[in-house]
């Protein structure tokens, strides 16, 4: 009920754009069809949330504007993604970039799964979920104890397996006259004296090109330049908090692989009290590709147990697919020889100061929906309502600060409040295994507790459902691990206490603070690169 109350916080789209007093009153009808006022974007990033925001931009002008309007709107409207990375070759074969969660119901406004379909990017079902830890394993199917959630996996590079998501949301756009893709490295983003945007972009032979624009987006997840630019010409801008996960693409060559084609498979890793880190888990998702080969990309998200230790990310990754729990469900795993080791980030705490006149930044690099997981569907409900109030009531600061800022976090803040609980508990209770083990045992003695379980690797539940039961059957487990005399109940209040210490609360931050802390945990030395294997 409560995954329900998340969708319904955003109504369709046509329904929110196409009544008729908006078609009379809108900034877009006032201002660009009756004045004849042209306006061009840029956007700043060629992932999934400028392809979305691009896509119901377009979507939601052409409902505002009549029939024989609307080639006069693709003659006004002029949108232009720059993104320097080609989608289409820009991974090889084994990138450990490949795989991508989402809900197809997420994206029926744009009916995202038939675009993939259409273009070949591989989609397939996922219709199983399975946990295993020391203390006890499920599996669940989805499709049953999920009715509403149609889970798909997808590839996020283009490999072997064939092109990808990213690519063919760029290729559906490329129809459309009022969508421009640049190929271009933006170098420089200044503001002018007159509102616009001056940008500065570099194409692949080194050729220079200047463009001004009426509003500029930010759509670049959590690269770092791309932030610092940001920041120069909106100096108040704070990006997200961001925790460093390891991915790596993994070989399935055993008959193990008919079993692993349609399920995710997640492990909790125990580790002892003499190691530098902890394993707050590792997932499995499946890549399938055009012969019908399956291949898992493996993230492993991990924590120093003490602050300024050293570590070398590949030991981690080593130790964690190499652990008998792993290796006894896949017993043949394998790296391939060209395959490649990956650092990717979550998104842990929403930017600040995301608008200002003329400018949004928009999905991990501004406020998130989704925090830790469904980032997919986090990118379009932001690229969606910046649409929204941008057609509807303009491009100006006051605007975009009370109908996309405010409400973005009057809708949202609750639940991300509860995700980063959720995950703040599970992690600090995880540190230390000894008492975790049988809280552990006691949730997934529970139906609702292994729901839980896998909805907070999946995100098929919203945070408030997930906080509800994780807690509740939480406090159930410590309770009856004291009784039983598994664990004493100074470690309980110790342990609660550490993970309601850190103040969670506080999911808001800066992307500097968690990076200092990245950069203690990332010693990667020269034998960590992309042609080592196991």
């Amino acid at each position: 009920m409560l995954y329900k109350r998340f969708h319904q916080a955003v109504p369709p789209f046509h329904d929110a754009i196409s009544a008729p007093a908006k078609r009379k009153t809108s900034w877009f009808t006032k201002k660009i069809l009756e004045e004849g006022k042209p306006f061009e974007i840029a956007i700043i990033g060629g992932g999934p949330a400028s392809s979305f925001f691009a896509k119901l931009f377009i979507m939601g002008a052409m409902e505002l504007a009549t029939h024989k309007e609307r080639d006069r709107v693709l003659q006004l409207l002029q949108l232009h993604i720059y993104e320097p990375r080609d989608a289409s070759t820009m991974h090889h074969k084994g990138c450990g970039l490949g795989s991508g969660l989402f809900i197809a119901d997420d994206f029926k406004d744009i009916n995202m799964l038939q675009t993939l379909q259409d273009f070949g990017a591989p989609t397939y079902p996922i219709t199983k979920f399975r946990y295993i830890s020391p203390v006890g394993s499920f599996d669940l199917d989805i499709a049953k104890e999920f009715p509403w959630c149609s889970l798909y996996a997808t590839n996020r590079a283009s490999s072997s397996a064939g092109p990808s998501m990213d690519l063919a949301l760029q290729n559906s756009l490329k129809e459309n006259k009022a969508v421009n893709i640049h190929n271009h490295l933006v170098v420089e983003t200044n503001r002018c004296s007159d509102g616009k945007f001056q940008i500065v972009s570099a194409d692949p032979s080194g050729g220079m090109h200047n463009r001004e624009v009426d509003f500029l987006i930010g759509a670049f997840g959590v690269d770092t330049a791309s932030a610092e630019m940001f920041k120069k010409i909106h100096p108040s801008y704070r990006p997200p908090a961001i925790k460093r996960m390891i991915q790596r693409e993994m070989c399935v060559e055993d008959d193990s692989s008919s079993r692993a084609r349609d399920t995710i498979s997640v492990f909790a890793i125990p580790t002892t009290k003499d190691m530098d880190f902890s394993i707050h888990f590792l997932a499995l998702i499946p890549k399938v590709d055009k012969d019908g080969n399956v291949s898992m990309t493996a993230t492993v998200r991990y924590a120093l147990k003490r602050p300024g230790a050293r570590i070398n990310s590949l030991d981690v990754f080593r130790y964690t697919i190499t652990h008998p729990i792993v290796t006894k469900v896949f017993p043949c795993f394998a790296v391939e020889s060209i395959g490649c080791i990956c650092t990717p980030f979550a998104v842990v705490a929403q930017g600040e100061s995301v608008v200002d006149d003329g400018l949004a930044i928009i999905g991990d690099a501004g406020l998130s929906p989704r925090l830790y997981k469904n980032g997919l569907s986090g990118a379009y409900i932001s690229a969606r309502i910046l649409a929204e109030t941008i057609l509807i009531y303009g491009p100006d600061a006051g605007p975009l600060e009370k109908r996309f800022v405010k409400r973005m976090r009057r809708r949202f803040d609750w639940r991300n409040l509860c995700g980063m609980m959720t995950m703040n508990m599970y992690d600090r209770l995880n540190l230390e295994w000894g008492a975790f083990g049988p809280i552990l045992q006691e949730i997934i003695r529970y139906a609702n507790g292994r729901k839980a379980l896998a909805a907070i690797s999946t995100g098929v539940y919203s945070y408030p459902d997930i906080f509800l039961r994780f807690a509740a059957l939480g406090a159930v487990g410590s309770a009856t691990s004291v009784l039983a005399g598994k664990l004493s109940s100074f470690k309980l209040f110790r342990l609660w206490g550490l993970a309601l210490y850190s103040k969670p609360w506080k999911f808001r931050g800066e992307f500097e603070e968690l990076m200092d802390e990245v950069i203690c945990e990332e010693e990667i030395s020269e034998s960590d690169n992309s042609e080592e294997t196991l």
